[in-house]
């Protein structure tokens, strides 16, 4: 992609981002407003001047379009892997959007410690290592005496 391409998403995505937190609210609060399968590019264009986007909407709806067989713009196109989490029904959908704070392959964090079996299993990270060490130096629980 050329730099001038690649600096129009970035301002168009910051833009969102700063309007509507996450690349699934701007979708749905202010593109796709009527809830449609997509977005057909005049209207597309007219919700990216409503945004205060001030680059070619027409340029970017064809850099956002990933079939161009098809006359408008879908989530999929607009983020993708928000539009594959949609599709799969993840619940964590919004959070996986592009701007919400997780990455659709990133493994959630875990709440409570990882079980010594768990630990033994998977010693090849460092991570792991680290927490293992902190299990062995934690005082024991009056359950196990």
């Amino acid at each position: 992609i050329d730099p001038k391409a690649y600096q129009e998403l970035e301002d168009f995505r910051a833009l969102c981002l700063d309007k509507h937190g996450n690349m699934l609210n701007a979708w749905q609060n202010g593109f796709n407003i009527e809830n449609k399968p997509g977005v057909p590019e005049t209207v597309f264009i007219s919700r990216c001047q409503e945004l205060g986007f001030e680059g070619d909407g027409h340029r970017l709806f064809k850099l956002l379009r990933t079939d161009w067989s098809r006359r408008e713009l879908k989530l999929e196109d607009f983020d993708p892997q928000t539009g594959e989490a949609i599709y799969r029904a993840d619940p964590c959908a919004e959070a996986i959007s592009y701007g919400g704070g997780r990455k659709a392959t990133a493994a959630p964090k875990p709440k409570a410690p990882l079980s010594p079996l768990i630990l033994s299993r998977c010693h090849t990270s460092h991570n792991l290592k680290r927490q293992r060490s902190k299990l062995k130096t934690a005082p024991s629980s009056p359950m196990s005496s």
